[in-house]
């Protein structure tokens, strides 16, 4: 679970492996897991790079004309 801010340190989830993502890169927090990769924002190295660390695949994704409209990864994806 990527997380910044206050909701990396909520005991509701205490239960899950929580990726501390710095403030500056926030936006990136709102990513999708779908099947072995997750989809990253692009812009974002540094939580990519966590990502990863952590024994992720990634796919960078360029939201950045959804971005001006506070859309995310999570809200663009259809899941079944």
């Amino acid at each position: 679970m990527l997380a910044s801010g206050e909701f990396t340190e909520k005991d509701a989830f205490r239960q899950f492996n929580v990726l501390k993502v710095d403030e500056e890169e926030a936006y990136v927090t709102n990513c999708a897991w779908i099947n072995d990769f997750v989809l990253v924002a692009k812009g974002f190295q540094k939580t990519n790079q966590l990502v990863e660390y952590a024994g992720h695949k990634t796919i960078v994704a360029d939201v950045s004309e959804f971005r001006k409209l506070d859309g995310g990864l999570s809200c663009l994806s259809l899941r079944f």
